[in-house]
């Protein structure tokens, strides 16, 4: 049915939009995103519907992966002061100055006797994530990757042509294990056969860099 994995995402965010799915509902509507082959450092998940709420403001600067995991070290931390920054995360002090600037100015950190603290929560606009792996044969890797993307989803699936679903089906308790989704794609809609509960993404800072990815887009949406 599908020559190409291209053709098959081609489908699948047709179906999508059209709402045509059976056994899970991804309710796309003016505050959902479909985003495809998203790059987060963690896998590059073929199809990324987010949900999210609409900023309140929008930022001048947008954090990336070092800048996250350094607000983190220092909500943990409380306090810390340059020289424990530079020995806990082996970073030069250039790349944590420039980082510590961004945070400063964002208002996520201040300064105060030469210690460095949280000044403010780090609140995010996504609210829901379904990230999807998209094969035409493969379901032993495709669950393998789609098991990464929930460090910063709350649902991960692999979607398969309904050709090669079989096999699968058949070791659905390799889904279930690992609390993955699995689909069955044909022309004109998604057949979903088992869709796991919702879960907290299990890392919080690859949350975190989703939701700045998806700050920066909606200022070019606005």
């Amino acid at each position: 049915m599908f020559k190409t994995e291209k053709d098959l995402v081609k489908n699948i965010t047709s179906n999508l939009l059209a709402n045509r799915v059976v056994g899970f509902s991804f309710l796309l509507n003016e505050n959902q995103k479909i985003f495809h082959e998203l790059k987060l450092g963690y896998g590059v998940p073929d199809v990324v519907v987010t949900h999210y709420t609409r900023p309140s403001h929008l930022r001048s600067t947008y954090l990336n992966h070092f800048d996250l995991l350094l607000l983190d070290l220092i909500i943990r931390k409380m306090e810390i002061n340059f020289a424990l920054i530079i020995h806990t995360t082996k970073s030069s002090k250039r790349r944590i100055k420039d980082s510590l600037l961004k945070l400063i100015k964002e208002e996520f950190v201040v300064i105060e006797n030469d210690l460095y603290k949280p000044n403010k929560p780090y609140n995010s606009i996504v609210t829901q994530t379904v990230a999807i792996e998209a094969k035409l044969y493969s379901w032993k890797r495709a669950l393998k990757q789609a098991y990464r993307y929930k460090w910063f989803s709350e649902h991960s699936f692999v979607f398969l042509p309904i050709e090669n679903i079989r096999s699968a089906e058949k070791n659905i308790e390799m889904f279930k294990k690992f609390e993955v989704g699995l689909a069955s794609v044909c022309k004109d809609s998604i057949n979903v056969i088992y869709a796991p509960c919702p879960s907290p993404p299990i890392c919080s800072t690859m949350k975190a860099v989703l939701n700045e990815h998806v700050l920066k887009w909606s200022e070019t949406a606005i």
